[in-house]
Order: C-alpha cells, then sequence, then structure tokens
C-alpha cells in the first residue's frame, strides 16, 4: 500500500465525510446512506479554508488533490440540492 501523507489524510478525510453526508457511501457505522447537507457543506466549508490557509505552501500535487476533492463535493452537493428541490416541486 502507497505511504499517504498526512496533508493527503486530511483532505481525503473531509472528502469522506462530505460523500458520506451526501448519501454517496454507506455510513460505516450506520451501514445505511443517509443525506445530511449541512454536514457535506460543513465539510466543503473546511477544505476550502484548508486551501485558503496554505495557499502558497502546497506542492503542485497537494494542491491538484486539494482543488479536486473540492470541485466534486461542490458538484455533488449541488446536484443534491437540485435533486430535493424537484422533489419539492414534486408535492
Amino acid at each position: 500500500m502507497e505511504n499517504i501523507d498526512a496533508f493527503k489524510q486530511i483532505i481525503l478525510s473531509f472528502q469522506l465525510q462530505g460523500l458520506i453526508a451526501l448519501g454517496k457511501i454507506e455510513h460505516p457505522s450506520l451501514k445505511k446512506s443517509e443525506m445530511k447537507p449541512e454536514v457535506a457543506q460543513s465539510s466543503i466549508e473546511m477544505l476550502v479554508t484548508l486551501r485558503e490557509k496554505t495557499k502558497g505552501n502546497l506542492d503542485k500535487d497537494e494542491e491538484a488533490i486539494l482543488n479536486e476533492a473540492i470541485s466534486n463535493l461542490k458538484m455533488l452537493y449541488v446536484g443534491e440540492l437540485k435533486k430535493s428541490e424537484s422533489k419539492e416541486d414534486d408535492k
């Protein structure tokens, strides 16, 4: 197994938390998927804060991983919000 440095583990931790909160990955303890948009939004905000606080101190690989995690979570978050709004409109 490849050794992942601590910074990348932090990114992956917040990304995983966001994916679980968006219901994209089953919660390991609950053994079910559950949508919690406020938790997903918090995960995104933490990653954005991490990017702001580390600006200019990351290598290209770290920066790319961080930007990709933020971008993917934001796209999934917006997609889930649109689904929720669509379901509300159908009621």
